[in-house]
Formats: structure tokens, sequence, C-alpha cells
């Protein structure tokens, strides 16, 4: 009988000890997922603010037109 529990005991043990392994590399798993899916989300919205500013930027300056008439050379007047 006390071989008994003592097997049942050690299966138990090693199926704890296992899954408490897997459960902790999947969470290491997780864990690096959610930061890189964080780093991109904060890149992208750098992104979409810099393109932001940028327009707001361009929407404040002048335009600017140059205005230029054509010169002619010399001796290619009327040919």
């Amino acid at each position: 009988m006390a071989d008994e529990f003592d097997s049942a005991r050690d299966t138990i043990t090693e199926v704890a000890e296992s899954a408490a392994a897997h459960a902790g590399r999947i969470a290491v798993i997780i864990a690096g997922a959610v930061r890189d899916i964080a780093r991109e989300v904060v890149d992208w919205v750098g992104e979409v603010v810099e393109a932001g500013e940028s327009a707001r930027r361009g929407a404040d300056e002048p335009e600017v037109v140059v205005d230029v008439e054509p010169v002619e050379r010399p001796g290619t007047a009327g040919s």
C-alpha cells in the first residue's frame, strides 16, 4: 500500500513540475510577444504623429511659386 502511495505521489510531483516548467516557458513566449507588439504599436503611432506634424508644417509654410520666362539665347532668334 505504501508503495502505491509513493508511486502516485512521485507521479503527481513529476506532472506538477512538468506543468510548471511548461507554463513558465509559455509565459516567457507570451511576454516576448506582448513586448514586440507594444514596440510595433509605439513605432506606428510615432510615424502617424510625425506624418501629422509634417503635414501641419507643410500647411503653415507659404507656397513658393517660381515664374520663369523663357530666355532667348543669342543666335537662336527666328530659327
